[in-house]
C-alpha cells in the first residue's frame, strides 16, 4: 500500500472552503484600513473626513478587485475534478498574493501621488492574474485533474480575459513612472472595455466549440 498522502482526497470543497477564508480575510483587512478621526471640531472633521476619500476610494477598488478573483476562482476549480500537489501549490501562491492585496492597497490609499503605490498596487494584482491564470493552463493540461465533460479549447477560449487584463495591469506600471501615477490609475480604466471585448470572445468560442461537438 502506497503511504504517501493522496492530495485527491482532500476534494475540491474543501480547497474552495480554505480559499473562502482566505478570501474573506483580505476583505477584512481592506476595511481595517479606513479610520475615523476622534476628537475633532465639526470643520476639522469635514477635512478629516476628506483626506480619508482616497482611502474610500481605493478599498472600493480593492473590494471589487477581491470579489472578481473570488468570483473567478470558484469558475476555475468548478472545472478540477481533483487535486494534486501541482493544483494546490499553484492555488497557494495565489492565495499569498490575494492575502497580500490589503498591503498595496494602504500605499495607494495614503501615497496615491507617489507613482511607487500605482506600480507596487499594479503589480500584485497583474501577479494575482497570472496565478490565476496558471491554475486555468493546469487543469486545462491535466485530464487527471479535469472534470469529465471541460473540453481544454474551452479553457483556452476563457484565457483571453485574464491575459488582456494582465497586459493592461502591467503597463500601467511604467505610465507610472515615466507620466504619473494618476495617468496609472486612469490606465485601470481600460479594464472595463477590454473585459467586455473578451467576454465577447470567450462566448464566440463557447459557440464554436458546440458546433464542433454537433
Amino acid at each position: 500500500m502506497d503511504a504517501r498522502p493522496s492530495f485527491t482526497r482532500l476534494g475540491v470543497e474543501r480547497l474552495n472552503a480554505f480559499s473562502d477564508g482566505v478570501f474573506a480575510i483580505a476583505s477584512t483587512l481592506l476595511v481595517l484600513e479606513l479610520h475615523s478621526p476622534d476628537g475633532l471640531t465639526a470643520e476639522a472633521l469635514r477635512a478629516g473626513l476628506r483626506d480619508n476619500i482616497p482611502s474610500l476610494l481605493t478599498y472600493l477598488l480593492s473590494f471589487m478587485v477581491v470579489g472578481i478573483f473570488w468570483v473567478r476562482h470558484h469558475q476555475i476549480l468548478s472545472l478540477a475534478r481533483s487535486v494534486t500537489p501541482g493544483l494546490l501549490a499553484l492555488n497557494m501562491i495565489f492565495l499569498v498574493l490575494i492575502a497580500l492585496i490589503p498591503f498595496p492597497t494602504s500605499l495607494l490609499g495614503n501615497y496615491s501621488a507617489d507613482p511607487l503605490a500605482p506600480a507596487v498596487y499594479a503589480t500584485v494584482v497583474g501577479l494575482a492574474v497570472l496565478a490565476n491564470m496558471a491554475l486555468m493552463v493546469f487543469i486545462q493540461r491535466r485530464p487527471d485533474v479535469r472534470r469529465p465533460g471541460v473540453r481544454p479549447a474551452l479553457i483556452r477560449a476563457q484565457l483571453l480575459r485574464p491575459a488582456l487584463s494582465a497586459v493592461v495591469v502591467f503597463a500601467s506600471v511604467p505610465v507610472a513612472f515615466l507620466v504619473s501615477a494618476t495617468a496609472a490609475e486612469l490606465t485601470w480604466l481600460l479594464l472595463v472595455p477590454i473585459r467586455f471585448l473578451a467576454s465577447r470572445g470567450v462566448r464566440q468560442g463557447v459557440l464554436e466549440d458546440q458546433e464542433e461537438r454537433r
